[in-house]
């Protein structure tokens, strides 16, 4: 999630029909076709829907405090990568100026842009799949990771690893927090125990929930790999069935045990690592708090302004959450 104040600069400037001077300026590196730009969503990234040649693509930006321009390359270099192999990846494209990264000065900020092509599918949401579909998303996720398990060394080394991802949340978090500091350090030494080799530990996705997946005719197309990252690969298995339950993932579930052998029929798991799902799910929990903490900062309804009120609110309440978790965690 960007810093509130980012997201309000450049939401100021779309107008009641989900236009933008801003996103049409950008899209003059790639080129588009006039009146088609609009719109789509502002959360870790501002996006943009729009045709080029009839065509339907999409634009990525973000103010450059926001994403440093090495992540960005060292994404789509896994982007790319994914795109050679026989699974169904959104990829980037070049601008007229053959570069698929564009870095573009404006009166409201410094912006770094990609364009993606559209991906064809149907957006499913977690209550409408069936036990069939837990286990055809457990096998794209078990596929991906074949996948990745073979990718370049440098590839690998380019993404950020969980530790220094936690290492960064250690030095934003406030000194109050510190039930969260707490945590922090209690899953840290958890993690470092935990067996660690090329069979159950590499670059994930981190991201694999039903919003990054375009599903048709039977199979699961991948979006957004800018979270990409080393972490355990059971990791990946966390955040995506996160949502089904409040109190940690229930691996006595049916729905769970047909993602999980969905998973088993593509790839290797360590079905020791399925123990620490809760561990994993606690992990991203720390490092998504900083991110709200960053987002939302000292900003008062006024800051904001009425557009994104409601917005703050619920990130506001977000972060209530996640601190009466970390709370309940010192006190167990």
């Amino acid at each position: 999630m960007m810093k509130l104040s980012t997201m309000r600069t450049v939401l100021d400037t779309v107008d009641s029909g989900w236009r933008c001077p801003l996103a049409d300026r950008i899209l003059e590196r790639w080129g588009y076709d006039e009146g088609t730009v609009f719109f789509w969503r502002a959360s870790a990234n501002f996006v943009f829907i729009f045709r080029r040649e009839g065509r339907q693509f999409y634009l990525r930006f973000n103010e450059t405090s926001e994403r440093q321009l090495n992540l960005i390359q060292s994404e789509l270099e896994v982007v790319r990568y994914l795109g050679k192999k026989p699974l169904r990846t959104a990829q980037p494209i070049m601008s007229l100026n053959g570069q698929y990264i564009e870095t573009v000065e404006s009166e409201l900020g410094t912006y770094h842009a990609v364009v993606f092509e559209a991906m064809p599918g149907e957006h499913l949401e977690l209550e409408e799949l069936d036990e069939k579909q837990f286990y055809d998303w457990g096998s794209a996720l078990g596929r991906l990771h074949g996948h990745m398990k073979e990718a370049p060394e440098m590839l690998t080394a380019c993404r950020p690893s969980w530790n220094e991802l936690l290492e960064q949340a250690r030095n934003e978090l406030p000194e109050q927090e510190r039930a969260a500091k707490l945590e922090l350090e209690r899953c840290t030494l958890l993690a470092e125990r935990l067996p660690k080799d090329k069979s159950n530990y590499g670059l994930i996705h981190y991201d694999f929930e039903l919003d990054n997946h375009r599903w048709k005719d039977g199979e699961i197309g991948i979006l957004d790999f800018d979270d990409s990252c080393v972490h355990w690969y059971a990791a990946d298995i966390a955040y995506a069935l996160g949502d089904l339950a409040e109190d940690g993932i229930d691996l006595n579930d049916s729905r769970v045990a047909a993602f999980i052998n969905g998973y088993k029929q593509e790839t290797e798991l360590d079905e020791v690592l399925l123990e620490e799902l809760r561990l994993f799910e606690r992990i991203d929990e720390l490092i998504g708090f900083v991110k709200l903490l960053r987002s939302v900062g000292e900003l008062s309804p006024s800051d904001v302004g009425e557009r994104l009120d409601s917005l703050r609110t619920k990130l506001i309440g977000m972060i209530d959450a996640s601190r009466q978790a970390f709370e309940a965690s010192a006190g167990g």
